[in-house]
C-alpha cells in the first residue's frame, strides 16, 4: 500500500489520534458508539468524577469527535460523524473480541493465508 503524503493531512490525523489516545477517552467513545449518553451516565460507567469526565468530553469536542445537546439541566453526548465511527470499527476489528490484551486480530505485517496447509508451511 502506498500513501500520497502530500495529500495526507498528517497534522489533522495526529491531532485526532492524540485525542483518542487516552484510555479513558477511548472508553467514553466506545460507550457513545452504542448510543447517546448523559454525562451522569458516563461518570458511572467509566468510574470517573464529573469533573474528569467533563474534561475528557471537552477534549473530544475540541477534536470534533463528539457533539452534545442540552435537555434542561442534563447534557447528552453522542459521536459526531462517520470518521470517528470508522476508526472505532477498525479498532474493534483489530482488538475486539475474546483475544488477550495487546493481541491484534490481524497481523498487519504478514500476508493473509487461505488455508491451514499454508499456515503450517
Amino acid at each position: 500500500m502506498s500513501f500520497e503524503f502530500k495529500q495526507f493531512h498528517t497534522d489533522q490525523a495526529s491531532a485526532l489520534l492524540r485525542a483518542m489516545g487516552n484510555p479513558q477517552r477511548l472508553r467514553i467513545l466506545l460507550l457513545l458508539a452504542e448510543r447517546e449518553r448523559s454525562v451522569i451516565e458516563l461518570e458511572s460507567l467509566v468510574g470517573l468524577s464529573q469533573s474528569a469526565v467533563s474534561q475528557h468530553l471537552a477534549r473530544l469536542r475540541q477534536a470534533n469527535l463528539v457533539r452534545f445537546r442540552r435537555d434542561g439541566q442534563m447534557t447528552f453526548y453522542a459521536l459526531d460523524g462517520a470518521e470517528v465511527q470508522s476508526i472505532l470499527v477498525t479498532l474493534h476489528l483489530l482488538y475486539g473480541g475474546d483475544r488477550a490484551p495487546n493481541t491484534p486480530a490481524v497481523k498487519l505485517d504478514e500476508p493473509a493465508t487461505s488455508g491451514r496447509a499454508e499456515a503450517d508451511q
